[in-house]
């Protein structure tokens, strides 16, 4: 296994990368569906979350 695959963020729900995710998408927090990302700790937040809390995308 690559080094890049295995340090890929995934959800904390379905285990899977963003891309492959088939969770419903909205805003741990605020349950926004706008512009929701997975983050470093594996959850879904919406921008407005994400800045507010300096929380990092998944890349």
């Amino acid at each position: 296994m690559s080094s890049k695959s295995a340090s890929q963020i995934r959800c904390a729900q379905c285990e899977r990368i963003e891309s492959r995710c088939w969770c419903e998408k909205f805003c741990i927090l605020c349950q926004s569906q706008l512009d929701v990302r997975l983050c470093t700790d594996g959850l879904m937040y919406c921008e407005a979350c994400r800045t507010a809390c300096d929380y990092k995308p998944a890349d």
